[in-house]
């Protein structure tokens, strides 16, 4: 994890989540953290209640510690959710609605968004709405100015050209994870829209949607920005306001 990275976001309040979980209200979101570098033995267990489909994901990674953590993330995955469902995680069973969103067979009333890293990820839970979430380590990239031009707004770029080059870096993550939780939340997937999407690219001001088209308008969405962990940022979407986050270590 590139803990040589100094974030300006604000780290969440994160903790263990004592006793039994419930759904959360409208507007409140549960994100637990998840630590997916734990190999060998744990991740053998884990694999135990993963689907077929899984499995076979698994053993398309080419890197034994890349096999393990995507088994060892999706158990998480499942073991919360089933938490939340009142069900062994066995025998949870997840779909794509037509929007592309992942849902719950079953369960209208539990929403999630799941993003990872090489070394760890989140999972965000709501009772209601449209939710994204996503991370990313915070790290210099060879293709920088080409994502910029390409996939950033003009008001964007020229909120990057003001910062100050401490915060330049931090910027270009703040509005990337922004775009990609808004994605996840609308099931578009990486859109042709994103270089319409514009958000608050300074890292010292709360994280907001600014400006964008039909279905990324700044009057329906909320986003959150937070550092995840050292050198790792992310971004939360809801298509509302957010009352309340609580941020639990799994």
């Amino acid at each position: 994890m590139p803990d040589d990275t100094p974030l300006i976001a604000a780290p969440l309040d994160w903790a263990p989540r004592p006793g039994a979980v419930a759904v959360p209200a409208s507007g409140v979101i549960d994100i637990w953290r998840i630590d997916l570098v734990s190999q060998g033995a744990a991740a053998a267990d884990a694999a135990g209640v993963l689907s077929a489909d899984e499995l076979a994901r698994a053993d398309r990674y080419r890197l034994e510690r890349h096999r393990a953590r995507f088994i060892l993330g999706r158990a998480a995955l499942r073991e919360i959710i089933g938490a939340y469902c009142g069900m062994v995680p066995r025998e949870v069973v997840f779909a794509i609605e037509a929007a592309g969103r992942p849902a719950l067979v079953g369960r209208p009333d539990i929403v999630f968004s799941y993003s990872k890293t090489n070394t760890a990820a989140v999972l965000a839970v709501t009772g209601a709405g449209r939710l994204g979430a996503d991370i990313e380590p915070v790290a210099e990239k060879p293709d920088l100015d080409l994502i910029i031009a390409d996939q950033y707004s003009p008001i964007e770029r020229d909120q990057l050209s003001r910062l100050a080059v401490a915060a330049r870096l931090e910027g270009f993550y703040r509005g990337w994870t922004a775009k990609e939780a808004l994605v996840k939340a609308t099931g578009e997937g990486l859109t042709s829209l994103l270089p319409k999407i514009t958000a608050e690219l300074d890292p010292a001001a709360p994280a907001r949607l600014i400006d964008g088209p039909v279905p990324y308008r700044p009057d329906i969405w909320r986003l959150k920005a937070f550092a995840a962990a050292p050198g790792v940022l992310g971004a939360l979407a809801l298509d509302r306001p957010i009352e309340a986050i609580r941020a639990i270590v799994r």
